[in-house]
């Protein structure tokens, strides 16, 4: 006797759509927000490590919206979302930022680049903390970030006063 199995039919599949043009994207320490231009001709999933050129320079950053099915993750955002969080942070002045540009998906050799470049900060952060002992300045650095082009190490600090 044959066995007859009830499939589900087939689901329609969307028509390919064109990656977007504008990718939005999170980066540096400040978790700063920017949306901007990409060449890339594949899409990317949320979370993507991208490398970025912005205004401080060459870093990586990850995208926030996504063009992939997956839109129950914690990384992907409508833009509805987007757009009421900027406006709600001080609009598009502020974190918000379009001076920038999408060059590439990361590779593993920019994610090795970033893993070194971390393993460093250490000893950039005692240097600093040094040298304003040294200075006897009245200030506290509590981080350091380096670039993932070498352009810049930018180091935060707390002060009472005006330094």
């Amino acid at each position: 006797m044959p066995i007859q199995l009830d499939l589900m039919p087939p689901e329609e599949k969307l028509p390919d759509t064109p990656p977007p043009k504008t990718i939005v994207v999170r980066y540096g320490y400040l978790r700063e927000i920017g949306e901007f231009p990409s060449d890339l001709t594949s899409k990317v999933g949320c979370g993507t490590k991208l490398i970025l050129r912005t205004d401080r320079g060459t870093e990586i950053g990850e995208m926030l919206t996504t063009t992939c099915g997956n839109g129950g993750c914690n990384k992907s955002i409508t833009r509805d979302k987007m757009l009421a969080y900027i406006e709600n942070s001080g609009g598009r002045d502020y974190p918000f930022s379009e001076q920038g540009r999408v060059l590439r998906v990361a590779s593993t050799q920019d994610l090795a680049e970033e893993v070194k470049l971390d393993e460093q900060k250490h000893n950039h952060l005692l240097l600093a903390r040094d040298m304003v002992a040294q200075h006897k300045l009245a200030m506290k650095v509590v981080d350091v970030e380096q670039l993932l082009g070498g352009e810049r190490i930018v180091f935060y600090f707390v002060s009472a006063q005006r330094v």
